[in-house]
């Protein structure tokens, strides 16, 4: 993120002040917002500390109350009038170096006419101002729009890592519940347990991993992150139960698998659904609307469990062109899910056409990286010897997973249509 420098007159909008930079701090790192009071140590040449801090900041907020203008100083001078004030010096250096200057209007204040300001800082008037209305809603607004932009290597790697982390739980769990008896999952109690364990903290990792890739876009405590992830870990294993106890039922029936992996996604969601409610903050999705988009989610995930089951042929055709074993295998469960979430998305435009444009450029891109990622976790698995399976199964997780926070997170800088002021 461009660093920020909060300039404000103290009696007239600290606690703005204040408020800005802590939430700029909590979400991103202190490094990257400067305010005099919390920036400048004892003893320090302020004047130098100002001066460097302008510098190298990208982004400078002018906080204007209803007092900014007329604020005087003891022998009731007006401050502005002062070419030594240093508000005045501070948005005169920031339009000198060519900095991004943007009014912040608190406590009902108006932007002060062109004629009312000095001559070295007249265009401040001539700048569109973002407007605080409501205090808690509107400062983690004004940081969202400072901070648009995500890294894209950054997110991918961290998810990247949380999917090998999550695949080698899971094997881990299966692999000591069989034991040396190579034993079949449907005849051994454990197995079941240990794998109903497994993916729970499985989905659990990849949540968390999720969460910490997209930190700087959610704005999530280490607390809220974790609560949230605990949430789906308890659901994904109790979705994961309801798929385990139907195992053995028409284990042939197309219909049968797609029902399990429904009641699979459907503890995923439900978990999810309850983790975002309860611990994330800023979320204020309804209860309705949460249920809606987790049955949504279950029902194409069901979607993608079938076609997945019937698309055998399909398999061997694609594996006998590409020469590969198990080429594309994970995308066709994923398919539908991107897909039909993509069109929800894209549902919010109220153009058709843009809705088309939204629900392309956002689901094509993820649904190539997928496979893309499938075909070279396939490639790389050849010949892989047996004992070496529970590793070849976190690089195939981790490329997938990777591969889509990328893709993921790209389109997020893409589409982001709110700009700052200018």
């Amino acid at each position: 993120m461009a660093g920020v420098f909060i300039s404000y007159r103290r009696r007239d909008s600290e606690p703005y002040a204040d408020a800005l930079y802590s939430e700029i701090a909590r979400r991103l790192d202190t490094r990257d917002v400067f305010l005099d009071t919390r920036g400048i140590a004892h003893g320090a040449d302020f004047t130098k500390e100002i001066r460097e801090r302008l510098t190298a900041s990208k982004i400078v907020l002018v906080l204007i109350g209803p007092d900014w203008l007329d604020a005087r100083d003891a022998n009731g001078v007006q401050r502005l009038s002062d070419n030594e004030d240093w508000v005045r010096t501070e948005i005169r250096e920031a339009f000198t170096l060519g900095r991004r200057v943007i009014p912040v209007l608190v406590r009902g204040a108006t932007m002060p006419p062109r004629q009312s300001l000095p001559s070295d800082i007249a265009q401040l008037a001539d700048l569109n101002a973002f407007v605080f209305v409501d205090f808690v809603r509107d400062v983690p607004r004004l940081v969202d729009l400072i901070d648009r932009r995500l890294p894209v290597a950054e997110p991918a790697v961290v998810m990247a890592l949380a999917a090998v982390g999550g695949a080698m739980v899971r094997t881990s769990l299966q692999t000591s519940a069989r034991g040396s008896a190579g034993l079949d999952p449907a005849d051994f109690f454990p197995i079941g347990f240990y794998a109903v364990l497994g993916t729970g903290l499985y989905y659990g990792t990849l949540v968390l991993g999720a969460s910490i890739a997209l930190r700087r876009r959610l704005g999530w405590r280490t607390e809220e992150m974790l609560r949230v992830a605990g949430c789906v870990v308890g659901g994904a294993g109790l979705g994961h139960m309801a798929h385990w106890v139907m195992f053995g039922v028409s284990a042939g029936d197309t219909a049968v698998y797609a029902l399990r992996t429904g009641l699979w996604f459907l503890g995923i969601g439900a978990g999810l659904a309850i983790g975002l409610r309860r611990f994330a903050p800023n979320f204020h999705w309804q209860p309705s609307a949460l249920a809606l988009l987790v049955l949504v989610l279950a029902v194409l995930a069901a979607a993608g469990a079938a076609i997945e089951f019937r698309s055998e042929a399909l398999n061997g055709a694609i594996e006998q062109v590409l020469e590969l074993k198990g080429a594309i295998r994970r995308s066709w469960l994923w398919l539908p899910i991107t897909l039909g979430l993509g069109a929800l998305w894209a549902a919010r435009s109220r153009a058709r056409g843009r809705r088309l444009v939204a629900f392309a450029s956002l689901t094509l891109p993820l649904v190539a990286a997928m496979i893309l990622a499938d075909l070279v976790a396939s490639a790389a698995g050849q010949g892989v010897p047996r004992e070496l399976l529970a590793a070849k199964n976190a690089w195939d997780n981790a490329l997938f997973y990777g591969a889509a926070m990328a893709t993921l997170v790209w389109r997020i800088n893409v589409s982001d249509r709110s700009a700052l002021p200018d």
